[in-house]
């Protein structure tokens, strides 16, 4: 573990304003079938696939063999991405702690358990599709390493 965040470090410091497509590759993305995944990512996939299903519908399937990407990005890594991102949109802030404040103060709930984001794959102005709120509670806390899952092309 030591080891690895070492080694994320580095790759840390060469990085100015990555992509979500650019993160994955940097960090090691893979694609697995959704069997294999991490338990809080099956989790965070069917939570997500629930959200778009008729109410009268009981729960969502997903078909074990579908693939997923899966990756793990070092958390000064994604908060430099998304410095970037909401920069490129015209946002006034100049560091990410300043960005990080004004989206807290909004208010956000506390995420005990560490979750996966959904990393946008499509946008190359976006990096999270779903869980900023997440991510925030997880700079909030400390978390050091942000899991995160995305649609593979």
């Amino acid at each position: 573990m030591q080891h690895d965040l070492r080694r994320w470090r580095r790759l840390v410091e060469t990085i100015e304003s990555l992509t979500a497509r650019q993160l994955v590759q940097r960090f090691g993305g893979r694609v697995v079938e959704f069997r294999r995944l991490p338990a809080t990512a099956k989790q965070a996939i069917l939570a997500r696939a629930a959200e778009h299903l008729d109410p009268d519908t009981k729960s969502p399937r997903i078909d074990p063999k579908q693939r997923f990407g899966y990756v793990e990005i070092p958390m000064e890594a994604l908060q430099q991405a998304v410095l970037a991102a909401v920069q490129r949109e015209g946002a006034p802030f100049k560091t990410f702690e300043d960005y990080h404040r004004w989206y807290i103060s909004h208010g956000i709930p506390s995420h005990i358990e560490v979750w996966p984001i959904e990393l946008d794959m499509d946008d190359p102005d976006q990096i999270i599709d779903d869980g900023s709120h997440r991510f925030h509670s997880y700079v909030r806390s400390g978390v050091k390493v942000v899991p995160a899952i995305y649609r593979p092309s």
